[in-house]
């Protein structure tokens, strides 16, 4: 039987219990990182120290990008997002839309991946007005609205992630000082004109943080990415997350995410609110490669309706 792997923000959920970690936003900032874990970040070269080859070479996806030649645009493109995302965050409505997910694991000497397809209604709700900037509620639930228990679902042979919407709060305006910025350049993505950036959580002051359980030892692992913005609205469209390095003790090898996002807009309200519309993760843990593709559809404003019980029908 696999141990299980569960992160909080772009989540592997375990196919057994569920530990009760605390929200990032609950921990005091000394407790963020333990100092015997900062030695697995400490002689790290992260994204936002690479050349351009160097970028190419392990993000393949940068092909063609007109690298900036100053950071003197990064600045007003970090204070222009994170004006966005905290207006994200800020007015989110509890939304529910439909999620397809196949699961695929790679098998040494098999050609084709193990592999299962489900489906489920995904629930995004608001963070709570206690901890605004903690990011939102997202879980799975059945066709009743019921939340899903996961434990034995998918199997002891495969994971599932979750928990991409709330992706792009490393840019919010009050975390953007835990983690260190480099704007890349200029590049046409899908025939379209956008900004790169990159960034890369640092290990003594950054939050939120993921947690990783795998049966044996929670620990804290630490990220770092690209996003791709429309250089019009400063909207991420697009966005990739990786580890910042490689966490051996806990066997988490690589965790890479995907995001595409959609522009959805929502009945009866203003505006657009730009969603996953596809992940990709990729995971190494335990020496097994899996892969999980996300798709998501049918996004519509959730309501939960009750109905008062006069006290006379009340048993």
């Amino acid at each position: 039987m696999l141990p299980f792997l569960l992160l909080t923000v772009s989540v592997i959920e375990p196919c057994g219990a569920w530990p009760q970690l605390p929200a990032a936003s609950e921990i005091p900032q000394s407790q963020l990182i333990d100092p015997q874990e900062r030695e697995y970040y400490r002689t790290v070269r992260a994204v936002v120290d690479w050349s351009p080859a160097e970028l190419v070479k392990a993000l393949p996806e940068l092909k063609g990008l007109a690298t900036a030649q100053s950071q003197e645009e990064l600045a007003t493109l970090l204070r222009k997002v994170g004006e966005n995302v905290a207006a994200f965050f800020r007015d989110f409505p509890n939304t529910t839309s439909v999620e397809e997910i196949r699961q695929e694991r790679f098998l040494p000497h098999q050609p084709m991946p193990e592999s299962q397809e489900q489906t489920f209604n995904y629930l995004m709700l608001a963070g709570p007005e206690n901890r605004p900037m903690s990011g939102l509620q997202e879980y799975r639930t059945d066709k009743k609205g019921s939340r899903v228990d996961l434990r034995g679902m998918a199997g002891t042979s495969s994971i599932l992630t979750s928990r991409f919407v709330s992706s792009p709060i490393y840019f919010h305006p009050v975390h953007q000082d835990g983690s260190a910025f480099r704007y890349l350049g200029r590049q046409l993505i899908d025939k379209r004109e956008t900004y790169v950036a990159a960034f890369a959580q640092r290990p003594v002051a950054t939050r939120p943080v993921e947690w990783v359980a795998n049966g044996e030892k929670t620990a804290a692992v630490l990220l770092q990415g690209v996003a791709w913005i429309d250089p019009t609205t400063y909207q991420i469209i697009r966005m990739r997350t990786d580890l910042l390095a490689p966490r051996p003790d806990i066997h988490l090898e690589r965790q890479s995410t995907e995001i595409h996002f959609a522009e959805v807009h929502l009945k009866t309200l203003p505006g657009a609110f730009w969603l996953p519309g596809e992940v990709v993760v990729t995971v190494n843990f335990f020496g097994q490669i899996y892969r999980n593709t996300h798709r998501y559809s049918h996004f519509r404003l959730f309501k939960v309706e009750t109905q008062q019980i006069p006290e006379a029908k009340r048993e």
